[in-house]
């Protein structure tokens, strides 16, 4: 009950972090009182709650500048800063730049430099890797999920515990269809900060079943489609394969929308080795 009700907050907060937040109202949202609310939501996210409020604001700054031409000023406070040089010396704390740096680099983070150097990763993924459909999503798609907020190491660890509360409400089958809806660029997010959505396309009869969970949608659009087939351990050399290769060498245009991971065939029934995953990143209309 207590990493349900934590998931509520980070709800609230992922809705509402451009503005001005009291611990009581972020409490409220997941029915606990303040007291107690600070450290269960520590103990399960790995940050207070002004800590993650920051790490979200900054990250949907750092996706704004990989994506659009807004000005700096603009995103600071469309990201909830008053003070853009506020937004600016907390940026670089967090990221090692300073935004208008950021953006000139292409937002190539020293990181991921590393990563590219690793040569035998990089083309092992690259086998595996498809090239881009355009495909159009028509219509929203209903999900429940769980947020992760750790480390990518620790992922295994939140869907483990995602299932075991779905198989209490309903036993899951192969056929079920399970997506991770990305929530920080992976091409410029550290390994160690990662925030991903566990999600689950529940069947529409089942929805009484699942009100104790966060709902959301996948979203309708476009988008470019990649399937991946092979072990989810070269997953972080997949997607610089596609920002820093694929994309930039081809007509399609990024918007600010959502990334997810479709699990055709998933670890929770698959070896690893024969697990697919369609990775979708949103597009211009054509």
């Amino acid at each position: 009950m207590q990493i349900e009700s934590v998931q509520l907050a980070v709800a609230f907060i992922e809705k509402n972090y451009s503005e001005k937040l009291k611990l009581e109202t972020i409490a409220k949202s997941s029915f606990f009182s303040p007291f107690h609310f600070h450290r269960i939501f520590q103990a399960v996210t790995g940050y207070t709650p002004r800590e993650y409020q920051e790490k979200i604001r900054l990250e949907r700054a750092a996706h704004l500048l990989h994506v659009s031409e807004i000005p700096i000023g603009d995103i600071s406070f469309e990201v909830g800063y008053e003070n853009p040089e506020t937004f600016i010396r907390r940026f670089k704390s967090s990221f090692g730049l300073s935004p208008d740096k950021f953006r000139k680099k292409k937002n190539i983070s020293k990181l991921l430099e590393a990563k590219k150097t690793d040569s035998k990763r990089m083309a092992i993924a690259q086998e595996k890797l498809s090239s881009p459909q355009v495909v159009r999503i028509e219509k929203s798609i209903p999900i429940i999920s769980m947020r992760h907020t750790s480390s990518v190491d620790k992922i295994g660890k939140t869907w483990k515990e995602f299932v075991k509360l779905i198989n209490k409400k309903r036993k899951i089958s192969k056929e079920d269809n399970f997506y991770g809806i990305i929530l920080n660029n992976p091409d410029i997010t550290d390994d160690e900060s990662f925030l991903l959505d566990a999600c689950y396309e529940f069947p529409i009869d089942s929805r009484d079943l699942f009100q104790s969970f966060i709902n959301k949608y996948i979203e309708a659009g476009n988008y470019l489609k990649f399937r991946y087939s092979s072990e989810f351990k070269y997953l972080d050399v997949v997607y610089p394969l596609i920002y820093d290769g694929i994309l930039k060498a081809d007509r399609y245009r990024l918007v600010d929308g959502m990334i997810f991971e479709k699990y055709i065939q998933s670890p929770i029934f698959y070896r690893e080795k024969d697990c697919i995953t369609d990775i979708f990143i949103p597009i211009e209309n054509l």
